[in-house]
């Protein structure tokens, strides 16, 4: 049985979504596990994933972690790993506000990614752009085509 392509693509985001709550679950347990020395750890992330350290998120994070509250710190990552099971869940299951929720929560990076891509050009930049933009049209798109069933069924 093949699936219809906006269950596809709706799924496809959907394995996004688990990819990067998992990976913010993991990296928080990890360090919550007994990693000591968070601003070495995330000074050493930046390096690796070649995130500008002097500005956006990045530079963000680091200028923070040094004073961090680790209560506070759990708070977020837990309420951003929820938010990110949760749109999973709702996009396998093709549910509506779920659908709403991706849409909001990547149009939300794309101003980010545009200045980042002014700063610091590089293909991974680019790349992190043109994802986001393709999903948000994808997402804009099946939006866009349950309204229109939705007002043919009311008429």
């Amino acid at each position: 049985m093949s699936l219809r392509p906006r269950s596809f693509g709706l799924r496809t985001i959907a394995v996004v979504e688990i990819l990067k709550g998992g990976l913010v679950l993991f990296g928080f347990l990890w360090v919550a596990v007994g990693y000591d020395n968070v601003p070495s750890l995330m000074e050493r992330i930046v390096k690796f994933t070649h995130l500008n350290p002097e500005g956006g998120p990045a530079g963000f994070l680091l200028n923070r972690v040094a004073n961090f509250n680790p209560l506070m710190v759990a708070g977020v990552v837990l309420a951003y790993v929820t938010i990110r099971f949760a749109e999973a869940y709702g996009l396998w299951r093709e549910r509506h506000w779920a659908e709403w929720l991706a849409a909001i929560s990547s149009t939300i990076y794309i101003p980010l990614e545009v200045v980042e891509l002014i700063k610091h050009p590089s293909w991974r930049e680019i790349t992190a752009l043109v994802v986001n933009v393709s999903i948000v049209i994808f997402l804009a798109f099946v939006l866009w085509r349950t309204r229109s069933r939705a007002q043919r069924t009311v008429s």
